[in-house]
């Protein structure tokens, strides 16, 4: 169970360090007059009872010795202990997203645990259970776009493309996830075109189909030959299908590949 605690010299050994011993402690070092401080702080006690870790507040103004002990130079600064050691910091007052990201890295949230069991009961066969645990999350975190992202590819392992579809095309520009929702509904596109191959008709279509095929099997360079063939035959082909499945696959390779750079420029020469 998450706590908010003040933190001074004279219980910093006993919250922060002592308590550190089974669970995470998270130090805000803070001043009344920063206004980063205050944009950080009330995000870090929402945080705190989803991820089960301990508050340790620390006012700079008051605990001065106590700041000047730890290298603090600037605030607002976070610490993160366990088992009485100094894990990971960051400093600033960072957006949600990244606090979130900062936090996943050593602990889960209530909804990842929650997630977790039913990943679990999915993969050991048990669909209905997981099925129906799946939709009271959804039910409880109808906005959540992370929770959309795992519910949609269960539904995608089902067979059930058109509600994982609608699921992932709630997730709009802008959002954090947006680009792994465009990804995967790329994905479960690749593996509807893949399954009829065989009746797509010559053209555009059966160069769509090959492409999705190869990249099911990992097969890049011959994915992005025939994606590119279609871009180059009808740059339109279903809202510019050819061009969102090289950017997946860009985004599979990385940057740095030989491969994504020769394609980039190949991409822009048909695209303009």
């Amino acid at each position: 169970m998450s706590q908010l605690i003040d933190v001074n010299a004279s219980n910093f050994q006993q919250i922060v360090i002592e308590g550190s011993a089974d669970h995470y402690v998270v130090v805000d070092f803070w001043a009344p007059w920063c206004n980063p401080c205050k944009v950080l702080k009330p995000l870090l006690e929402q945080l705190a009872p989803e991820y089960g870790y301990t508050l340790a507040k620390i006012d700079t103004e008051q605990e001065q010795q106590l700041a000047a002990e730890h290298g603090i130079r600037g605030i607002p600064d976070v610490r993160l202990y366990y088992n009485g050691q100094l894990v990971d910091n960051f400093s600033g007052a960072l957006p949600e997203s990244e606090i979130r990201a900062f936090l996943e890295k050593y602990m889960r949230s209530a909804l990842g645990r929650e997630l977790d069991t039913l990943n679990t009961l999915a993969q050991s066969g048990d669909i209905v259970a997981a099925k129906a645990g799946y939709e009271a999350l959804m039910a409880k975190h109808p906005h959540h776009s992370a929770l959309k992202l795992d519910v949609a590819r269960f539904l995608f392992e089902q067979g059930e493309t058109d509600e994982g579809t609608e699921l992932l095309s709630a997730i709009k520009m802008g959002d954090d996830h947006y680009d792994a929702a465009q990804n995967l509904l790329t994905m479960s596109h690749f593996n509807r075109a893949c399954q009829q191959r065989d009746s797509a008709a010559a053209g555009v279509a059966s160069h769509y189909a090959e492409g999705a095929c190869a990249a099911l099997d990992g097969d890049y360079s011959t994915a992005l030959a025939s994606f590119l063939k279609v871009v180059q035959l009808d740059k339109n082909y279903q809202d510019q299908a050819g061009r969102k499945a090289m950017l997946v696959i860009f985004g599979l390779l990385g940057s740095d590949d030989p491969m994504v750079k020769q394609y980039q420029r190949k991409l822009a020469m048909f695209m303009n």
